[in-house]
């Protein structure tokens, strides 16, 4: 099976499923917070739980400790979506998204301490340019020329991307000793008692969760129920390509979700400019060029070696 192929399919989802997130916190929830969104992924993800006992039965691990170990890094996931949710609730996607692509840095980090994973040269360089488009691709341009970084996005986003590398290694070092779909299977026990954790002692949480089911019925929860979708079928891509090829690799890969990004928000502004809108100045245009060219490249150069 080509891993490269496989990893691809995640960034196609996660950036069609950025779209339909900002979309639910910035146009159909007036004066809503992060808290239904997460809430209702997280019961909602709980479906799942019964899907993977269908498919695979025996998804009691070795010990205990096994179980609460990835029942934690299932919560870890929690985390690093809220600290995502957080930067796309104050910034554009297009801001956001970049910063996130600081998630290979952190998995070939995780991965060479945890699980011995080393890259060649030609891959430490590909990589290593993949990441420079990511940082030019965060810069703020102003009028005036200034440059500058957005330093509470770049925190929240940067610090989310920390955790999906480290919850990807963990998950990787668990699924080759226990098997993928009990892996699964507890990680999403986690997320869903996260969920239930959140929405018992976080009261914010709680109020908008249940004004979700109040206020435009359909339209908020068929746009949740289509995040999630998105979301969890390329979580379980992601997770899948991360057992065919080292963790540091499926993320850089999925630095090509900015291109997707890009691509979605152009076709999205001229067509539902009064839903979403991206800024398609030349100078902007010329700078997401530049770092997709730069992107391109680094790939090539890792797929190739």
């Amino acid at each position: 099976m080509n891993w490269f192929l496989v990893a691809l399919i995640p960034p196609v989802l996660y950036a069609a499923g950025n779209y339909v997130d900002k979309v639910i916190l910035s146009k159909q929830l007036k004066g809503s917070n992060v808290g239904n969104i997460v809430t209702f992924s997280c019961f909602l993800g709980a479906l799942t739980l019964p899907i993977i006992y269908l498919i695979e039965e025996n998804v009691l691990p070795a010990s205990g400790a096994t179980a609460l170990i990835l029942a934690l890094n299932g919560a870890l996931t929690v985390v690093a979506v809220l600290g995502y949710l957080y930067a796309i609730e104050h910034d554009d996607i297009s801001a956001v998204v970049p910063i996130l692509q600081l998630t290979p840095v952190f998995g070939f980090m995780t991965g060479y301490v945890f699980l011995g994973e080393v890259l060649n040269i030609t891959q430490i360089i590909g990589s290593a340019i993949v990441i420079i488009g990511a940082v030019i691709i965060s810069l703020e341009i102003t009028e005036t020329g200034r440059i500058s970084f957005k330093k509470k996005v770049l925190a929240l986003a940067a610090g989310s991307a920390f955790v999906f590398s480290l919850s990807g290694t963990i998950f990787k070092y668990f699924a080759l000793n226990e098997g993928y779909w009990r892996t699964q299977f507890w990680e999403y026990t986690g997320i869903a008692l996260s969920g239930l954790i959140l929405f018992v002692f976080v009261r914010s949480y709680r109020l908008s969760f249940i004004s979700m089911f109040k206020e435009n019925r359909r339209t908020i929860i068929g746009l949740n129920i289509g995040a999630e979708a998105l979301m969890v079928g390329a979580d379980l891509v992601m997770n899948f390509a991360t057992l065919l090829a080292p963790v540091a690799l499926i993320y850089v890969v999925n630095s090509f979700q900015p291109v997707f990004v890009l691509i979605l928000g152009i076709g999205l502004t001229l067509l539902f400019p009064t839903v979403i809108r991206e800024s398609l100045s030349k100078k902007h245009l010329a700078q997401k060029v530049l770092t997709i060219s730069i992107m391109v490249l680094g790939l090539l150069m890792l797929y190739r070696s």
